[in-house]
C-alpha cells in the first residue's frame, strides 16, 4: 500500500512532460507549423503545481513536512544540472562570445543561480535589450517562477493551517482565481509583467495544486471519471489548437492561457483514459519525460550558440536539435540521476549546494561586472568593444518608468565662456547614440550642447508610437514630451533643435490626452514640426541610420575570436554590407519631404554610410554600430560627414 505522502508513480505524467518539452523545443528550433509552442511551459507549470503542491500538502497533512527536507530535495532535483549547464556555457562562451554577449551571459547566469531570472527579464526590457532569441539563458525565466512558488507555497499552507476556521482547498482556489484575474488585468496594462512574474503566473501552478489537494482528500472528478476518453481527447485538441494557432502576437498569458492550462489539468485528471494509458504511458514518451528537465535546460543555450555562429533556423537547426537531445540524456543519466539520491544528511546537502551556488555565481558576476571580459580580445578588438560599451552607458537616456527630465546638470550643462547659444538634441535612444558626436561638433562650433532623450519616446509633440506590449510607456512619453517643450520655451539660448529617433517604430501613432486617437506617421510629424517651428528655433531632422538584418557589432568583434570565426566559416570582412542585408526604411522619404515642406534641415545617414557597394558598419579601426540599428560615437561622426579623426566642425544644413 502506498503512503499518502508518496503516491503511486504515474507514467502518464512523464508522457505529459514529454509533450510539453517537445512543443517548446520544436518551437524554439523554429520548426514551421508550431507558432504557439511556447504553451508547453504552461503545461509544465500545471504539472509542477500538481506534483510539488500535492507533495507539500500531503506531507503537512500527515505531519511529515520538513522545510529542510523539502528544500534539500528541491536543490538535489534542480541545481546539479543547472550548475553544470552554467559552468559549461560560461567556459564555451569565453571562447566564442563577444564581450557584449558574454556580459549578458554573466548577468543572466547570476540571476538564474538565485531563481531571479524571470524578474531580470521583466526588468530588462528596453531598446538596448537583446532580442529574445539572443538572450543566452532565457529559458531560466520559468525556473525562476517555479522556484519562487516552491519558496512561498509551504509558507502559505502553514499560514492557512494555523487558522482552524480556514480550509486549505477553498483558500487555494480563491487565491488561484485572484491570480488569474490579475493576469487578465495586467496583460492589458503591462504584458511583460504578466508574462514573467509569479503573481500572474501562480494561477497555473495553483490549478495543479488544487487538483492534487482534491485528490489527496479523496474527492473525485466525476465528469473526468465518467468520460475519461472524451475529456482526454478534448485536452489533446486544446493543446493542438494552442500550439497551432497561437503566435508571438497572441495576448498571453491571460484568457488564452486557459487552453493549455486546462489541457494539462484535464490530462492529469484522466489517468484511466486510453490516451493516458496507451499514448502518454508509452515507454518512448516516458523516456522523453524523464529527460525533459535536462532537455529544457540544454536546448536553449545550444540553439543560442548555434545562432551566434550563424546557424540556420527551421530544419537547418537539426544538428543542434540532435546535440541538445544527446546532452539532455547525458545530463539526466550522469548528473540528475546520481545526484538526486539522498547520500548526505539534508543539512549538509543544503550547505554544500549553497556553497556551490555561490562558487557558480561569483564568476558569473565577474563576467558581468567586467563587461564581458574584453581582455580576451586583441588590442584593436578591445578598443572596438569599448566603443560599443560606451554607447550603452549614456546617463542622459531617460529609462522606462520616468516621465520627467532627469540629470539636467549633466545633460544640459551651463554654457561655457564664449558660448551664447545652445544646440539641443531630443528623441529616443537613436538620438542618445548620436549625442556624443553631436556634442563634439557643437563644441567646435563654440556652441553649448544639451541632450533630452527618453527610451522609446519619439521627439513628437503630443504623439506617441503605439506599442501594445509596453502600454504604460505612452503616458510617460506624453508627459516627457510636454516637459521638454516647456523647457525649450523657457530657455531662449536654445537656438537649434535636432530631432533624431528610431523613426521606423512610429509607423502608427496615437495622439490625444490618453493616446487614443490614431494618426499616420506623416501627420504626427507635421503637427510636431508646426509646434516646434513656433518656438522660433532652427530645426534639423536626422533620419534613421541604416538597419541591418544581422548584428554588425557581433560580426565585427566576433571576427577577433578564432573559434567563432572557424565555426561560422567567416572572416573579418570588409565592414560593408550589401543592399540585401539592409532593411528598408519607409519613413526616410516621409521625413525628407516633411523637412522640405517645413523648411528644416535634414541629414540622411545613408548619404555618408552607404554607396553603390552597400552600407558601412565598421572600418579597420572602428565599429559604427553596437547592435542592428544603434550607432556608436564613431558611427555618429561618419553620419555627420566627418572622416575618422577629423577635428573640423560640421557644416550644418540650414533651413531652406
Amino acid at each position: 500500500m502506498t503512503d499518502k505522502a508518496h503516491p503511486a508513480y504515474r507514467p502518464d505524467i512523464d508522457g505529459l512532460r514529454a509533450i510539453a518539452v517537445l512543443v517548446v523545443v520544436l518551437y524554439h528550433a523554429g520548426v514551421p507549423g508550431l507558432p504557439g509552442g511556447f504553451v508547453g511551459v504552461d503545461i509544465f507549470f500545471v504539472i509542477s503545481g500538481f506534483l510539488i503542491g500535492g507533495q507539500i500538502y500531503r506531507e503537512r497533512q500527515n505531519g511529515q513536512f520538513s522545510y529542510l527536507d523539502f528544500y534539500a530535495r528541491r536543490l538535489r532535483r534542480i541545481m546539479p544540472a543547472l550548475i553544470v549547464l552554467l559552468a559549461t556555457t560560461m567556459l564555451i562562451g569565453a571562447l566564442i562570445l563577444t564581450p557584449e554577449e558574454y556580459r549578458d551571459l554573466g548577468k543572466e547566469g547570476f540571476a538564474s543561480v538565485f531563481g531571479l531570472s524571470n524578474i531580470l527579464f521583466y526588468l530588462g526590457k528596453g531598446y538596448f535589450a537583446p532580442a529574445a532569441d539572443m538572450q543566452p539563458l532565457l529559458m531560466t525565466w520559468s525556473l525562476g517562477v517555479e522556484e519562487q512558488f516552491y519558496l512561498l507555497f509551504p509558507v502559505l499552507l502553514l499560514i492557512i493551517t494555523r487558522f482552524k476556521r480556514l480550509r486549505v482547498l477553498p483558500v487555494i482556489t480563491v487565491l488561484t482565481l485572484i491570480s488569474f484575474t490579475a493576469s487578465l488585468w495586467l496583460v492589458e496594462v503591462d504584458p511583460q509583467a504578466a508574462f514573467y512574474l509569479l503573481p500572474t503566473r501562480s494561477w497555473e501552478l495553483g490549478i495543479g495544486a488544487v487538483l492534487a489537494i482534491r485528490s489527496a482528500d479523496g474527492k473525485q472528478f466525476q465528469v473526468a471519471d465518467r468520460h475519461p476518453n472524451i475529456i482526454a481527447g478534448l485536452a489533446l485538441v486544446l493543446i493542438g489548437v494552442s500550439v497551432g494557432l497561437f503566435a508571438s502576437e497572441t495576448q498571453f498569458p491571460g484568457l488564452f492561457a486557459i487552453l493549455p492550462v486546462a489541457a494539462g489539468a484535464l490530462l492529469i485528471a484522466t489517468p484511466a483514459s486510453i490516451i493516458n494509458q496507451q499514448l502518454l504511458s508509452h515507454k518512448v514518451m516516458r523516456a522523453v519525460g524523464w529527460i525533459s528537465y535536462s532537455w529544457y535546460l540544454w536546448h536553449w543555450p545550444i540553439f543560442y550558440l548555434h545562432r551566434v555562429v550563424g546557424g540556420e533556423k527551421g530544419w537547418g537547426i537539426a544538428p543542434a536539435f540532435i546535440f541538445s537531445l544527446v546532452m539532455a540524456w547525458l545530463s539526466w543519466r550522469f548528473i540528475e540521476q546520481p545526484l538526486r539520491k539522498r547520500v548526505l544528511p539534508d543539512r549538509v546537502a543544503v550547505m554544500r549546494y549553497a556553497l556551490v551556488l555561490v562558487i557558480t555565481a561569483v564568476p558569473a558576476l565577474l563576467i558581468y561586472r567586467s563587461d564581458g571580459v574584453p581582455a580576451r580580445l586583441p588590442t584593436q578588438g578591445q578598443f572596438m568593444a569599448a566603443q560599443a560599451a560606451a554607447a550603452h552607458d549614456n546617463v542622459c537616456l531617460t529609462r522606462s518608468g520616468i516621465s520627467q527630465i532627469a540629470n539636467l546638470d549633466l545633460c544640459v550643462p551651463p554654457l561655457k565662456s564664449g558660448q551664447k547659444e545652445r544646440t539641443l538634441v531630443i528623441g529616443d535612444s537613436h538620438a542618445s547614440a548620436l549625442a556624443p558626436a553631436l556634442a563634439e561638433q557643437t563644441a567646435l562650433r563654440r556652441r553649448g550642447f544639451g541632450q533630452l532623450t527618453k527610451s522609446s519616446c519619439l521627439p513628437f509633440a503630443g504623439a506617441v508610437r503605439l506599442a501594445p506590449e509596453r502600454s504604460s510607456d505612452a503616458a510617460e512619453c506624453l508627459a516627457y514630451q510636454r516637459a521638454v517643450l516647456a523647457y525649450i520655451n523657457q530657455h531662449p539660448e536654445i537656438t537649434e533643435i535636432i530631432l533624431a529617433a528610431y523613426w521606423s517604430t512610429g509607423k502608427n501613432l496615437a495622439t490625444g490626452p490618453d493616446a487614443t486617437k490614431t494618426v499616420p506617421f506623416a501627420v504626427g510629424l507635421d503637427q510636431s514640426l508646426v509646434q516646434l517651428k513656433r518656438t522660433g528655433r532652427r530645426i534639423i531632422l536626422i533620419a534613421d541610420p541604416p538597419e541591418f538584418d544581422f548584428d554588425p557589432y557581433a560580426r565585427r568583434i566576433g571576427a577577433y575570436l578564432p573559434l567563432r570565426t572557424w565555426l561560422s566559416g567567416g572572416g573579418r570582412g570588409s565592414g560593408v554590407a550589401g543592399g540585401d542585408q539592409v532593411n528598408a526604411d519607409p519613413t526616410r522619404i516621409t521625413i525628407r519631404q516633411a523637412a522640405q515642406r517645413h523648411g528644416t534641415g535634414f541629414i540622411d545617414p545613408r548619404q555618408t554610410l552607404c554607396s553603390a557597394k552597400g552600407c558601412r558598419y565598421a572600418s579597420e579601426g572602428a565599429v559604427y554600430y553596437l547592435d542592428r540599428h544603434h550607432i556608436t560615437a564613431s558611427g555618429g561622426r561618419i553620419i555627420l560627414g566627418l572622416p575618422e579623426g577629423s577635428t573640423k566642425p560640421v557644416s550644418w544644413p540650414l533651413p531652406r
